[in-house]
């Protein structure tokens, strides 16, 4: 794979580092617009850059915590395209935001993916809502009487393997 230029990837980690740090102070949708530059810094086709899914992380995470539950549907469709398939983060915050739009199923699906890859821990801190949510629908791995204590698939397994593929997602990108 190409490399950015040395420029662009300075100007990409100020970017970041900005976010981050407006991230910290709750300046919420400020980080949104820093985010959203650095995805404009980004070379044609900006999906296939790495920063790219660091970025809309960054945009989805501050949708977040504004309730922008509609628009984080969007970035987190677009994060999942852009390389975050088997990113437990980007299944977690995926699901919760399905749970709050309604769309339970889809949810599910998500929040299931990241207790699989992550452990019960990527629930820690969150509501338990969302837990409840999936260990409704999820029976706990063979071998196991609940999902305490779960610490997620071991990588190179069939599961994993299965988790990081996915093939069975069909999500179409919004028009431009």
């Amino acid at each position: 794979m190409a490399e950015l230029s040395p420029e662009i990837s300075e100007a990409i980690d100020v970017m970041a580092d900005r976010g981050n740090t407006l991230m910290d102070e709750e300046a919420f949708d400020e980080a949104i617009a820093v985010f959203r530059e650095g995805i404009e810094l980004l070379p044609v086709p900006k999906e296939n850059w790495e920063p790219y899914l660091w970025f809309l992380c960054g945009v989805g995470d501050a949708q977040w915590f504004t309730e922008d539950h509609k628009g984080g549907q969007d970035t987190w469709r677009d994060a999942l395209l852009g390389g975050g398939i088997g990113n437990v983060f980007v299944h977690l915050r995926r699901g919760q935001v399905m749970f709050e739009l309604g769309r339970e199923a889809e949810a599910a699906d998500e929040l299931r993916r990241a207790l699989l890859l992550g452990g019960v821990e990527i629930l820690d801190g969150e509501d338990p809502k969302y837990y409840d949510l999936v260990t409704s629908v999820a029976e706990p791995p063979d071998g196991c009487e609940s999902w305490d204590g779960w610490e997620g698939v071991a990588p190179g397994t069939p599961v994993h393997d299965w988790l990081m593929e996915g093939s069975e997602y069909e999500l179409t990108p919004k028009p431009e």
